[in-house]
């Protein structure tokens, strides 16, 4: 039995690995597709991007691990088949359930580490790639001057140059705008030629003119009590101009911007989060009470009776009607006054109740994903191991297929259950445990028929069966 289980288990560690790789890097290539007008164009130093990668790398890993599991898993026990193998073990009595023992106890150890993994390092890589992209995001583009377009990249300048020259890197027929006055385009310069570069210290971008004139507009006076426009021109053969590249260095936000998000905590301060929540709704709603009673009077009843003499006995009569119409009319508007002021504090009051409703959905979502993680790495292998073993298939041809199909199933089902919780249309619990439960059945069928040596039924056999029986049919009909 040793020699099985050390067999079953080395030919399940490679595939696995490499196929968790795999998937890792598919999963950081959609990252970059989905990000890459964001990180385009930044001038960003390579280790800046590198870090970037490591944040989502450690962000998608708790994706990456189901899908390796139940890719190498049917891999294995389909090369397992394929070569009868497993033939040859179940004739000297062993069954399939024991042979996947060994794997079965792997699969546990990678989903306990899958589960701490989650609890531990996500949180804290979703703090700082949250962080990082951010101010990505916020960083300006490199500085790259198109011919014949105004560039406004550095701030209160407008560049613009009709030629380049890349070889000499010469600038020709060059115009700039200078609004550092705040008081719009004041100051033109014009040049027949230039040349731009940085100093060593990357914090200054220098700009030598050449044969051009400076045109600058000088602040209306009055002289004599008649306004005067005054109007400075230069002429010059050699002029330089000095702009401060402070605003394109790349800073990192602060990491305490996102640390109360709940992407960014662990179970311990999720439960902690979703409890506070819990208690601000229930003090809120104690609050509306208590501010709501003092608007109302009840009386037990609004009618009362007046004595009529010429009546055989009591009349019975609205109090209102009692009251005369110059004292009826500022009581109507001071009603009309304390419900207004009621509207807008049960408004107010509703809003933050929603809000804290919100926060706790998503912190039990969030608290729930960390153990269902756990739990669709077991079932996935007990769907990918039996699967192996009906379809009798190895490599990564027929495997690789099946483990999309499946796998998109079940991430489909995951997806539309967190958003049905997310729309409060079921329990946050019931909504992230509804694929484990969904994939269970399938899993528990898959291995009792493979235990059972039942085959796989062949769904497009059956189907081209049934229309030639329907064709049939109809042909004797006709």
């Amino acid at each position: 039995m040793k020699k099985i289980y050390r067999l079953s288990l080395f030919t399940f560690i490679g595939p696995f690995v490499a196929t968790f790789f795999i998937a890792l890097f598919v999963l950081v290539m959609q990252f970059l597709w989905r990000y890459i007008d964001d990180l385009a164009g930044k001038g960003l130093e390579t280790s800046v991007v590198i870090e970037l990668l490591l944040y989502a790398s450690a962000n998608l890993m708790p994706m990456a691990i189901p899908i390796s599991i139940l890719l190498s898993s049917i891999m294995t026990f389909g090369n397992l088949a394929e070569n009868h193998e497993l033939l040859a073990f179940k004739t000297t009595g062993v069954s399939l359930v024991r042979i996947m023992r060994p794997l079965t106890v792997t699969v546990f150890f990678i989903s306990i580490f899958a589960f701490f993994f989650a609890n531990n390092v996500v949180p804290q890589a979703n703090l700082k790639f949250r962080s990082l992209l951010y101010s990505i995001k916020e960083q300006k583009p490199a500085m790259d001057i198109v011919e014949g377009v105004f560039y406004g990249g550095i701030e209160g300048y407008s560049i613009r140059v009709n030629q380049k020259d890349r070889e000499t890197d010469e600038l020709y027929d060059i115009m700039i705008y200078d609004k550092t006055e705040k008081r719009g385009n004041v100051m033109v310069t014009r040049a027949e030629h230039g040349k731009m570069y940085i100093t060593q210290d990357k914090h200054f971008l220098i700009l030598d003119l050449y044969n051009g004139y400076r045109y600058h507009e000088m602040p209306e006076s009055k002289k004599n009590g008649n306004p005067t426009y005054p109007h400075n021109r230069l002429k010059f053969e050699k002029y330089q101009i000095r702009f401060d590249l402070s605003s394109f260095n790349f800073r990192r936000a602060k990491e305490e911007l996102w640390k109360n998000s709940t992407q960014m905590l662990n179970i311990n301060q999720l439960s902690y989060y979703i409890d506070t929540t819990y208690i601000k709704t229930e003090l809120k709603k104690q609050y509306v009470r208590e501010y709501a009673v003092p608007y109302f009077s009840f009386l037990s009843d609004s009618c009362f009776h007046i004595y009529d003499s010429a009546a055989v006995g009591y009349s019975r009569q609205h109090y209102i009607s009692g009251i005369s119409n110059t004292a009826t009319q500022p009581l109507i508007q001071r009603a009309v006054s304390h419900a207004r002021s009621l509207k807008g504090a049960l408004k107010s009051a509703t809003n933050e109740i929603d809000y804290q409703i919100k926060r706790r959905i998503g912190a039990e979502i969030e608290y729930h994903r960390k153990f269902t993680l756990s739990m669709a790495c077991i079932l996935l292998f007990f769907i990918g191991a039996p699967l192996g073993a009906i379809i009798r298939k190895g490599g990564l041809g027929m495997p690789v297929v099946i483990s999309i199909v499946l796998f998109i199933i079940y991430y489909i089902v995951m997806i539309g259950s967190e958003k049905a919780a997310k729309q409060e249309v079921i329990y946050a619990q019931a909504g992230m445990w509804f694929p484990v439960v969904f994939i269970t059945p399938f899993a528990i069928v898959l291995t009792i028929r493979a235990n059972n040596d039942s085959k796989m039924v062949n769904i497009a056999l059956l189907i081209q069966e049934q229309i030639s029986k329907l064709a049939k049919r109809l042909g004797k009909k006709g």
